[in-house]
């Protein structure tokens, strides 16, 4: 038997199939749903501040080497759609996932967020507050779907 190169290897690791359906390795589910979890709240968090980020405010941060650094208004524009642009990437992909492998429920879950940035990406401040809404549905549904499912011991169970 060969061993696979580090090419092969990182490509499987890295594949949505490893991700969420190694059922041996359930600290691996856990910290997937933990991790949207956490993804989904900082976009939460942008969608609140929205004026802020539309507007685009010149950033100035202290490293911790003592350094000065500063983002101009175009980049931190920049930076905040980037970051949507990859969530919409991330539960598109979910969706989709979940549809080939027929998990219909788990898929709609990412929709709300999918509506949410799609919205604010055509229409920015008219429907904040609705954008708000969804994204919030979608990240609370997937905090409480990890703790309900660390609770019922779910990832720890052998098959």
């Amino acid at each position: 038997m060969t061993q696979p190169n580090f090419y092969e290897s990182i490509k499987t690791r890295l594949s949505l199939d490893y991700l969420v359906g190694n059922i041996s390795n359930h600290s691996l589910k856990s910290g997937y749903i933990l991790l949207i979890a956490v993804v989904d709240s900082h976009a939460l968090f942008g969608l609140v501040a929205l004026p802020i980020f539309l507007e685009g405010e010149e950033l100035t941060f202290r490293t911790l080497d003592g350094f000065v650094t500063s983002l101009s208004k175009f980049d931190s524009i920049f930076i905040f759609w980037l970051l949507l642009g990859l969530i919409l990437i991330i539960h598109a992909a979910l969706v989709l996932y979940h549809y080939r492998r027929k998990h219909f429920l788990k898929g709609s879950l990412n929709i709300p967020m999918i509506v949410a940035i799609v919205l604010v990406g055509i229409f920015q401040m008219k429907f904040q507050k609705i954008a708000i809404s969804l994204s919030a549905i979608t990240t609370f549904s997937y905090y409480i779907g990890y703790f309900w499912l660390k609770r019922t011991k779910v990832f720890y169970e052998k098959k």
